[in-house]
């Protein structure tokens, strides 16, 4: 595994693309709490992006 965290946003032709927050009731949201989840590469194992960790009382 790789120490490091690939930029993804550097490697698409739309950076806008890379979401990092969870779409929940029509709305792009963060955790109440600010928490995270890191999202791995299969192929490599490098962390590629950080997004929300919703509880379950926030997506309900």
């Amino acid at each position: 595994m790789l120490d490091q965290q690939t930029n993804l946003s550097d490697l698409l032709k739309d950076p806008s693309l890379l979401a990092t927050k969870a779409y929940v009731g029509g709305e792009w949201c963060d955790a109440d709490d600010g928490a995270t989840f890191d999202v791995s590469n299969p192929a490599r194992g490098d962390v590629i992006a950080q997004v929300a960790d919703l509880s379950r009382t926030e997506t309900a």
